[in-house]
């Protein structure tokens, strides 16, 4: 449950996890997950030129998929404070007690008040 109002929401891996609960076998491939990094990687050399995560930055609302996937895989972070995921935290205990919060692997280097494309 989160939110305010309250509601029930499904997250990442929770459908799996349940599945895995009742000895069915799951294969999860996703953020945080280093698979999807690699195989991202990958493509962006392939495709765009990208030859190093130097480069590269993830930007997110999720410090446990997001920021955590991207702080394994070498790869500079932003979080999105204003909306999504992590704002109802930040907004409750304060950017840097919510920061504080978070295990090391989740912490994001730089923050970002919003994301858009200019579309």
């Amino acid at each position: 449950m989160e939110g305010r109002p309250s509601r029930p929401v499904v997250r990442q891996g929770s459908i799996g996890a349940l599945y895995q609960e009742a000895g069915g076998k799951v294969c999860y491939f996703g953020k945080p997950y280093p698979l999807i990094f690699e195989y991202i990687q990958k493509w962006a050399v392939k495709h765009l030129g990208l030859e190093a995560w130097k480069d590269a930055m993830i930007i997110g609302d999720n410090c446990e998929t997001d920021i955590c996937g991207g702080n394994q895989a070498g790869i500079n972070t932003a979080l999105i404070t204003d909306t999504g995921v992590a704002t109802e935290p930040i907004l409750t205990l304060g950017i840097e007690k919510f920061l504080a919060s978070l295990p090391m692997e989740n912490r994001p280097k730089f923050l970002v008040s919003s994301f858009s494309t200019g579309v």
